[in-house]
């Protein structure tokens, strides 16, 4: 049974960090014309008071994040002149336990996007986070009641259920993502098959093959040849063209249409187990390029992208020309399994393999191209204390290479644009928050921030903003005009104002809101043992900071 790995480590640090700063800051100052109302999943946990706590810690951390993100998306978008789509992905879970054994462990992604800039779209994708949902907890229902029996008739062995999203495009164009869902009732092994969405980005619309392609006749043929061309030597003996014309055949009894994604160079189709072979068969995928098919698609769809950036999946397939010759390379990475010392990667280019042991703990991973013509692979890595780092390799011509990693991690915001993402980092001045830069990768293939300052990730809960402090005491500090520029003469500020965590550069200062809209930078001394303000302690002129550790 596949396993996913997720972060929660930090939700309960979060969480006390939150309601730490919002009680100091008198509960702080409301926005909810601002800021969205953001459809929560509904996380679910049993075991009382205890359940009753991971929920409410699991919530502050969603909308710490997901303000953040609605508030700070179009912000930029306006300054950069494009309506760049960003996603959110949140793991929500469903378990059921019984004491210390997992009686059931389900869960399911959900996504959201920069709702101001796709309206109609984010409408659509709340619908699909409801009908996922909705299938997660009807799964649970049915076999909830037979694992609680097997558990107190002592044969448990439990069951497991996930609808795992990989966003596969994600542009002015279309929103295309597949869900891979895995089950497991018992017996030697579980199973895998795939559900499919593509909205048309402007309207929200969900896309059909034929809004796609010129025509779906010619589909199973070149699905066919596909998947002779990708798959392991020796799964096929011949084109399996009779199989998957049986699997588009619309007339067939219980037809259901092949899951399908819109990716950034072609369409993909998805064959879970049994679909095409025994179940050691496993599962197949068939990546239809736009170049090898270029009648075969419509306006818009058939122009390759110069840069995009893909999550990868472990085992999971992924097909570019690395190295300029007009063929397809196949590239594919594994973990091994994780110890207390770290986890092992490996990364596959046409099953040449190369392996790195990391002192962490692999997570999300991103296959990235661009238009300069380099590939690389992005893989987020946890180690101890709420350390993130991210974990570079090369795949430029043909070859798996590790060549650096970036303090920083991409938890939750998914990489869409190579030219333009966000990677998040713990900051530690005047109280531990978190926050982010806008990166590109660069000339070395690592990130490279556009600026040194980083965004503080501000959150909502219960109709209160966050992070804050509040002055003890009269505090000097400057002014910063609209245009950013940081006025030379201070300004005291009086005991009782209320300061909101705007930027930093995490090292010498903080830019705050203040409640009346103006903008102040406070500058902080942290060459010594205590960070002070003025020359004075920052706990004698600040309630509500809160480190962690």
């Amino acid at each position: 049974m596949k396993k996913r790995y997720r972060k929660h480590a930090g939700n309960i640090l979060t969480a006390v960090l939150l309601f730490s700063c919002l009680t100091a800051c008198g509960g702080g100052k409301e926005r909810s014309d601002a800021l969205r109302e953001s459809p929560k999943s509904g996380q679910e946990t049993s075991g009382g008071e205890a359940g009753d706590v991971r929920e409410q810690q699991t919530q502050i951390r969603e909308e710490e994040e997901t303000s953040a993100f609605q508030e700070t998306a179009e912000k930029e978008d306006a300054v950069s002149g494009r309506p760049q789509m960003e996603v959110y992905l949140q793991d929500n879970r469903l378990d059921e336990w019984a004491g210390a054994n997992a009686l059931a462990q389900i869960g399911y992604d959900s996504l959201q996007i920069n709702e101001q800039a796709y309206p109609e779209l984010s409408w659509s994708v709340e619908n699909y986070n409801r009908e996922s949902g909705a299938k997660a907890a009807a799964w649970k229902e049915e076999n909830l009641p037979w694992a609680v029996e097997a558990f107190h008739e002592g044969e448990f062995h439990g069951c497991e259920y996930e609808r795992s999203v990989r966003l596969k495009r994600a542009d002015e164009i279309s929103l295309s993502f597949v869900t891979e869902v895995s089950e497991y009732t018992g017996g030697a092994h579980g199973s895998i098959f795939y559900e499919s969405c593509t909205f048309d980005a402007v309207t929200g619309e969900k896309l059909a093959l034929e809004d796609i392609v010129t025509d779906v006749s010619r589909l199973p043929g070149a699905v066919a040849s596909a998947l002779m061309e990708q798959s392991p030597e020796g799964l096929f003996e011949e084109t399996p063209t009779e199989q998957v014309e049986a699997l588009f055949d619309s007339e067939r009894e219980y037809y259901y249409e092949p899951s399908w994604t819109l990716d950034y160079d072609g369409l993909t189709f998805y064959f879970g187990h049994y679909e095409l072979g025994p179940y050691s068969a496993g599962c197949q995928e068939a990546l239809i390029t736009f170049t090898a098919y270029p009648d075969l698609f419509k306006e818009p769809y058939r122009e390759p992208r110069e840069a995009f950036a893909v999550a990868m999946s472990p085992y999971a397939g992924q097909y570019a020309d690395l190295n300029g010759d007009g063929k397809l390379d196949e590239i594919r990475m594994y973990y091994s399994e994780r110890d207390y010392e770290g986890q092992e990667i490996h990364v596959s280019v046409n099953g040449n393999e190369t392996s790195y042991r990391s002192n962490g703990w692999f997570g999300d991973a991103f296959f990235i191209k661009l238009r300069d013509g380099r590939y690389y692979l992005y893989v987020g890595v946890d180690e101890v204390d709420e350390v993130h780092t991210i974990h570079v390799f090369s795949l430029t011509g043909g070859e798996g290479r590790y060549i650096g990693e970036y303090n920083g991690n991409l938890d939750g915001s998914l990489v869409i644009d190579p030219e333009r993402f966000k990677v998040l980092s713990i900051l530690q001045t005047l109280s531990t928050c978190t926050g982010y830069q806008t990166c590109h990768v660069g000339a070395d293939g690592l990130p490279e921030p556009e600026s040194p300052l980083y965004t503080v990730m501000q959150y909502e809960y219960e109709g209160r903003t966050g992070p804050c402090v509040t002055a003890k005491r009269p505090v000097s500090v400057r002014m910063v005009s609209a245009d950013g520029s940081v006025a030379a003469k201070t300004e005291e500020m009086p005991a009782g104002t209320v300061f909101y965590f705007q930027r930093t550069d995490d090292q010498t200062f903080v830019e705050m809101e203040l409640e009346d809209g103006r903008s102040c930078r406070i500058d902080v001394d942290k060459s010594g043992w205590a960070q002070t303000v003025n020359g004075i302690d920052i706990y004698e002129c600040f309630e509500g900071i809160v480190f962690a550790g």
